[in-house]
């Protein structure tokens, strides 16, 4: 973003430069969050679709449970374990975690 000077005199250039600056940062901090809820809801989504595939009925309790998972990490885990469970509990998404 280019940098806006405003001169009026004294220290106002560089408050309005602060204020552009900080209101930058938070809508790059805004799109930044969104950015990452939607790699996470995607994360999510696949992984309920894999599920159902795998395991056929799957739980409201487990879809919940999914939609929950706010760790990138635990995704990841989730989406390489179900290449080898059998089952939902073998995955851990029986339905008892909350």
């Amino acid at each position: 973003m280019a940098k806006r000077r405003i001169s009026a005199g004294g220290g106002a250039s560089h408050e309005i430069h602060h204020f552009m600056g900080t209101q930058s940062t938070r809508r790059g901090c805004r799109l930044t969050m969104s950015i990452a809820e939607g790699m996470l809801s995607s994360k999510r989504e696949i992984l309920i679709r894999l599920l159902r595939v795998k395991f056929d009925a799957v739980p409201e309790t487990t879809v919940q449970r999914v939609e929950s998972i706010s760790s990138t990490d635990e995704l990841y885990r989730l989406l390489e374990k179900i290449i080898h469970a059998n089952s939902l509990s073998e995955m851990g998404l029986d339905g008892a975690k909350a």
